[in-house]
């Protein structure tokens, strides 16, 4: 006699293919260190030096970025 292994409730698929979260296969992180340099303007042609900044962060807000480093501010 074939058991009835259907009602088993640890049956949770039967000839079915494992599954798949394809979501993260067209993705990709873009955390870790970027090289960054902030100009006057799109048209600015100075080479000037490119800093390192985490990401994610704020540029403002990276403390071995001391030309632009920020305190934050509470405000509400």
């Amino acid at each position: 006699m074939i058991s009835k292994y259907w009602t088993s409730p640890e049956t949770t698929g039967i000839n079915r293919l494992p599954m798949l979260n394809i979501e993260h296969l067209e993705k990709i992180s873009l955390d870790g260190i970027w090289r960054f340099q902030l100009l006057a303007s799109p048209t600015d042609t100075s080479h000037k030096k490119w800093s390192k900044i985490e990401v994610p962060g704020l540029w403002t807000m990276q403390p071995h970025s001391q030309i632009f480093f920020d305190k934050p501010i509470y405000t509400n």
